[in-house]
């Protein structure tokens, strides 16, 4: 009986993980997109620093979740800022202007998409917190079209939970797309949402940022 296996990166597969990556995230639109380029960039680090789970099933990829830390990654300031962004809004009962003139800007680059800014009523939007550098951020997570609705999504988040208890990590931040199921995947594992924006991807799709506490 064949059976879907999940293993850290080990420098196998390079070619299937990197086609399961591009068919999942570039988005066609006839010319070179330096945003999959960053995001391939970053993707291509995680693999290098064994940060990636891969799924396998009858000897193919058929998925992949990456992960590092905080201290490791660029995203710090803009992760801060969303937490700092909510907060504020959550006191104030007013949108940051600067935040909303973001996604106009970004609303005219794209010609698509609903400018919003919604915050969350919870723990971390009533009195903040500190992103502290060896807290875990998730990276990209791709499934084969054809190998979802089987639970690896789930099997794949609770792989990198783990290794952030593990890690002894504070907590756990990612930001993702809203306008598929991981957003809905992550609530349900105890992320706390904290800010959604858009239009933010290409699709005119909103991010929602959201974070999952471990003290």
């Amino acid at each position: 009986m064949k059976k879907i296996l999940i293993r850290k990166y080990e420098g196998n597969d390079l070619e299937k993980i990197l086609a399961l990556h591009r068919n999942t995230f570039f988005l066609v639109d006839g010319k070179n997109d330096n945003c999959y380029a960053d995001s391939l960039d970053g993707f291509k680090r995680n693999l290098n620093s064994r940060r990636v789970f891969v799924v396998y099933y009858d000897k193919g990829v058929v998925g992949f979740a990456g992960y590092n830390f905080i201290k490791d990654n660029q995203l710090k300031k803009s992760l801060q800022n969303s937490v700092d962004w909510a907060v504020n809004i959550m006191r104030n009962s007013s949108l940051d202007l600067k935040l909303l003139e973001l996604m106009k800007t970004r609303k005219k680059e794209l010609c698509k998409g609903q400018i919003l800014v919604e915050v969350y009523s919870n723990k971390i939007t009533r009195k903040g917190i500190k992103i502290n550098n060896n807290d875990m951020y998730f990276s990209e997570i791709a499934v084969d079209p054809e190998f979802r609705g089987r639970g690896i999504g789930k099997m794949l988040a609770k792989k990198r939970i783990g290794v952030a208890k593990k890690s002894e990590c504070s907590a756990i931040y990612v930001s993702c797309w809203e306008g598929g199921y991981i957003s809905k995947l992550y609530e349900k594992l105890g992320f706390l949402p904290i800010i959604k924006a858009g239009p933010r991807y290409k699709d005119g799709n909103a991010e929602k940022v959201m974070c999952k506490l471990l003290d």
